[in-house]
């Protein structure tokens, strides 16, 4: 009792199929949760490693935060007439071609700067992939593989986003200085941007699809561009929220003023910001991938790290493809004599004798009627339970088999006085 009460210590009870089942994630959403608390720590791991790769994008906002915090301190736009000697009169779009000019160096090291976050993002993206495909983790190993194995196109694709994004930014600034210019109408100017700001948001989504299809599938840097456009635009309602949602650690930094609040947001991007965004999309996009891609796809797993039942109540395909694989294995092992006999289970019931040091011919006979009789009392068990259902199975298995081995015993020996009759006629 005392061993049992210890064994159950250590291991646990037996876990049933259906309490095992029922611990597994049924669907995405339910596998989200399931891998940010069972790798909340990982999850921490991944995302100082990616900031590592951040500080050359963080010092440039910095640096430009700075530069446009001098203008409008030092400079007369706030028509602050303390501020400058002798009073400089407001001159129009004076503020706006000023920022124009300062962003200017911060859109030329943008892209450069980008380089350096995509090798970070190579190997999170390829260990958040894998926590949810709920495969085994080393945080660091596998980060230095993922770097190996997708710098590429995590290049690549970032080189797209950063040079696209300069574009419309600087595109929007030229936009701000023609408004407090007067050059055209400013509704019209104003839709403009706004349309800018969309793009961007766009291709935002087109990016966040390149980064995760190219960690998943490998496709050059044309491909990833049309199918990631496909998905912006064809899930675009859920797109947007899951989007929203996975930029939101960074949104609320933008928006909050400081405080203690603000604070509490800031430490926790540090520790875990740029993961939960990875992970939540990451978990998004291989719902999208599951549903339009992996079906079509020859070989491909579907809905990795999930356990699904059918509407009928059945279980999924993977879980009926293991039991009759596990059949097939049953079927195999019906030959096996001692699986397809009932075997008697040892008791004490049947004394025997050792035979001593020094033994005689009778010692010899009385241990070999000992012997007959555990042979035959283990035939009597067999008999008496060859019915039961556990061995039911395996004996009628066992009987068709002896059935098809003795008709093709009778054909071939058909066959062999056939060709002796031929033989004979000619």
């Amino acid at each position: 009792m005392a061993n049992g009460l210890f064994q159950k210590m250590i291991q646990g009870v037996d876990r049933k199929d259906d309490y095992a089942k029922s611990t597994l994630p049924t669907n995405r959403f339910s596998l989200f949760w399931d891998v940010l608390k069972g790798n909340f720590f990982k999850l921490v791991g991944i995302n100082l490693l990616v900031l590592l790769f951040f500080i050359p994008l963080f010092l440039l906002l910095l640096m430009r935060f700075n530069v446009l915090a001098y203008n409008a301190e030092q400079l007369p736009f706030s028509a602050n007439l303390f501020t400058g000697y002798p009073i400089i009169p407001l001159p129009a779009g004076q503020e706006a071609l000023l920022n124009l000019l300062s962003n200017r160096a911060f859109y030329m090291l943008f892209p450069i700067t980008m380089l350096f976050a995509s090798i970070g993002l190579s190997g999170a993206l390829y260990v958040i992939r894998n926590l949810v495909w709920t495969e085994g983790v080393l945080t660091l190993a596998d980060f230095w593989r993922g770097i190996g194995k997708n710098i590429k196109s995590v290049i690549l694709t970032m080189l797209f986003f950063s040079l696209f994004a300069v574009i419309i930014m600087f595109g929007v600034d030229y936009i701000n200085y023609m408004i407090a210019v007067g050059q055209a109408a400013e509704w019209l100017l104003v839709l403009i941007r706004t349309l800018c700001y969309l793009l961007l948001a766009f291709v935002g989504m087109m990016t966040a699809y390149m980064l995760t299809m190219g960690v998943t599938y490998n496709m050059n840097i044309f491909k990833l561009l049309k199918n990631s456009f496909m998905f912006s635009f064809a899930l675009i309602i859920t797109n947007v929220i899951f989007f929203f949602l996975a930029a939101l650690p960074v949104l609320l930094l933008l928006w909050l003023d400081l405080s203690a609040f603000y604070l509490i947001i800031l430490m926790l991007d540090v520790f875990i910001g740029i993961s939960f965004a990875l992970l939540l999309w990451t978990t998004y996009s291989q719902w999208a991938y599951d549903k339009f891609i992996n079906p079509q796809i020859e070989g491909a797993k579907v809905d990795r790290g999930i356990y699904k039942k059918e509407k009928t109540g059945k279980e999924s395909a993977a879980f009926q493809q293991y039991r009759q694989q596990k059949s097939e294995l049953l079927k195999s092992m019906a030959d096996d004599h001692l699986i397809s006999t009932p075997i008697k289970p040892i008791d004490d019931d049947i004394e025997v004798t050792e035979l001593p040091e020094h033994y005689t011919r009778k010692d010899l006979e009385r241990l070999k009627e000992q012997k007959d009789k555990m042979v035959a009392d283990a035939a009597a068990w067999a008999e008496e339970h060859k019915d039961d259902e556990k061995y039911k199975f395996f004996t009628e298995i066992k009987e068709e088999e002896a059935k098809k081995a003795e008709e093709r015993r009778k054909k071939l020996e058909s066959y062999k006085n056939s060709s002796k009759r031929k033989k004979g006629g000619k």
